[in-house]
């Protein structure tokens, strides 16, 4: 108010992307502390910026601490969100992705299309801390490889 600078958080979030969930939006994003730390892919949901009590709910660890006003977290809002960032559709769910036209496989760290690995992937796989996420892997392989696989699994 008077031109003093004042810190009010001990991080930075830097947005990667916006996603659309069926939860509404979710920001991704990397954060870096005061103190060096680093954590990449951090998610906060819209609905974390409705106040200061949600954003300090939503925050990935205790070394992101947040002294600010629900002003300022939105002002923190207008912020992220002025950041020209890509839009995605994302999911929580592993497998069939449907929605607007777009049809593919989301797994993990990957997403499969009809011509194969997509990279960059259109969809954002949310994890949700399902056990099945730390056992499904899918790795390239060449051609023929893959056609040796899908020969025995469509003789057995």
């Amino acid at each position: 108010q008077r031109g003093d600078a004042k810190a009010i958080s001990s991080f930075t979030f830097t947005p990667k992307a916006v996603v659309e969930t069926e939860e509404g939006e979710v920001f991704l994003g990397d954060i870096r502390t005061d103190k060096g730390t680093s954590m990449e892919g951090a998610r906060l949901p819209r609905r974390a910026f409705n106040s200061r009590k949600e954003l300090l709910h939503h925050l990935p660890s205790v070394h992101t601490q947040w002294t600010g006003s629900d002003n300022n977290v939105q002002g923190l809002l207008r912020s992220v969100a002025r950041r020209a960032v890509p839009r995605l559709p994302g999911t929580s769910v592993l497998g069939d992705f449907n929605r607007d036209g777009l049809r593919v496989w989301v797994a993990p760290g990957c997403t499969i299309g009809k011509e194969g690995f997509l990279s960059p992937s259109p969809v954002a796989y949310l994890p949700n801390g399902a056990s099945l996420e730390s056992r499904v892997r899918y790795e390239a392989t060449d051609d023929d490889s893959f056609h040796d696989v899908a020969r025995t699994v469509f003789e057995y």
